[in-house]
């Protein structure tokens, strides 16, 4: 059951990648062009990040369970400095998805949709660490 979820890992993080590639130059292009500030623009760095934060946590998720299925010791992975790095990607894919949430919300709510959000999701958090 393993090498199936390390599949899957695999799969879903050299999309992530592919896709930050992709929007990096898609980024890159617009801005040369157009400038900044362009709601789009925005929506492809929220993307980007949120990607890029994606292919961090699954990749390293992958290269655990491969060397889990090898029959080999992961513990060192749950170690520092070893365990910050899934840990820098869901950092990472959330402020992705705080963008996200921030470009898309309506202008009446001002900041007050990714803020609620934010919250929502730090509460969310807070409660699954300490039960």
């Amino acid at each position: 059951m393993h090498a199936f979820w390390e599949a899957v890992d695999v799969l879903l993080s050299s999309l992530c990648l592919c896709i930050v590639v992709i929007f990096s130059r898609y980024i890159a292009t617009e801005i040369y062009l157009r400038g900044r500030g362009r709601m789009r623009l925005r929506a492809a760095i929220g993307i980007a990040v949120m990607a890029g934060g994606f292919a961090v946590m699954l990749g390293a998720a992958a290269f655990g369970r491969h060397h889990e299925e090898a029959g080999e010791s992961v513990r060192w992975m749950m170690q520092p400095p070893w365990v910050v790095i899934p840990g820098t990607g869901a950092f990472v894919a959330a402020i992705g998805l705080l963008c996200l949430i921030r470009v898309f919300s309506p202008d009446e709510w001002g900041r007050w949709g990714w803020v609620v959000c934010a919250g929502i999701a730090l509460a969310a958090t807070t409660i699954s660490i300490l039960t």
